[in-house]
């Protein structure tokens, strides 16, 4: 596929206001000496730079015009290039491709096709997720019952499950999905009553039963941050608490955790946490209501 016709189906057109134009020619000479010295201690033939300049050269159009006009001489990159190559020994035992590279690629092409699916470069890998499927189905696990997308799985957890799509789970932590679990504070179970209670047996509150939750998580997540005020709702019509967080993502960046607590059968606290980076978050937003509001606890 040509230059200009992978650009047009990522609909990018490089004119006079693109970001990568406006730099000076003294910043694209150390920019390439930069990428120069990465590529090399990478292990990877620098001169990959200057053929893929000079293929888009080659296959000059309006949309990649402006980028030539803007940046320095081909030639002289060139040059450049090898000058520093060789002053960092050679490009010696390099290579010119590799797996990972054609991977992202596919991506990138791919995401042009189908705009409903979330292409991220993790900290540690390539993820791609799709968008949460309209389709339910239902599970049971434990004293409870929900339905969630068809396109997720269900993943053991140490004190419950998760449920995510595929990719959602990075490095061993949940970056796209839902954790569902229950809380056992220091000193026993809270609500003796179990469901329809909101109010522990030493007169703690939801709330404050809650707040110890949340004081368990920080212990692993030390930078997560409440949102707003708490909010309330019901769960298979017992009284919920509902509070917003950030917290770091495990594919870089922010993400939203949304915490729903309630009162278990077993006189646990059960809680539901939707986690999505920030700038995703709210094309899932409606999946994680739906899934709360879909349980059933079996009395």
């Amino acid at each position: 596929m040509s230059v200009d016709a992978t650009l047009s189906r990522l609909d990018i057109h490089l004119t006079g206001d693109s970001p990568v134009t406006r730099f000076s020619r003294e910043a694209e000479r150390q920019a390439d000496i930069v990428a120069t010295q990465i590529m090399v201690d990478a292990g990877f033939d620098p001169q990959a730079l200057t053929h893929m300049m000079q293929r888009m050269k080659s296959e000059l159009s309006n949309r990649t015009v402006a980028y030539f006009n803007s940046h320095p001489d081909l030639a002289n990159r060139a040059a450049r290039v090898r000058d520093e190559a060789q002053k960092m020994g050679g490009a010696k035992n390099t290579r010119g491709d590799s797996p990972d590279f054609h991977s992202i690629q596919d991506h990138l092409v791919a995401s042009a096709d189908n705009p409903d699916r979330t292409y991220e470069v993790g900290r540690s890998s390539s993820t791609v997720v799709d968008t949460p499927s309209t389709r339910l189905i239902t599970h049971r696990e434990g004293d409870i019952q929900f339905r969630f997308p068809d396109n997720w799985s269900v993943y053991d957890d140490q004190d419950g499950i998760s449920i995510a799509p595929e990719g959602g789970i990075v490095s061993g932590s949940l970056a796209y999905g839902m954790k569902i679990a229950t809380f056992t504070p220091p000193n026993g179970r809270p609500f003796q009553n179990g469901l329809n209670s909101t109010i522990d047996r030493t007169g703690r509150t939801l709330s404050r039963v809650t707040d110890q939750l949340v004081d368990q998580i920080r212990q692993s997540n030390p930078d997560m941050r409440m949102v707003g005020s708490e909010q309330r709702r019901t769960v298979d019509g017992q009284s919920a608490v509902v509070r917003t967080f950030n917290n770091d993502s495990a594919t870089g960046g922010t993400e939203v955790n949304w915490l729903v607590s309630v009162s278990g059968t077993d006189g646990t606290l059960r809680y539901f946490i939707g986690v999505a980076p920030r700038r995703d978050f709210n094309r899932y937003a409606s999946t994680f209501d739906q899934i709360v509001g879909s349980v059933r606890f079996i009395r």
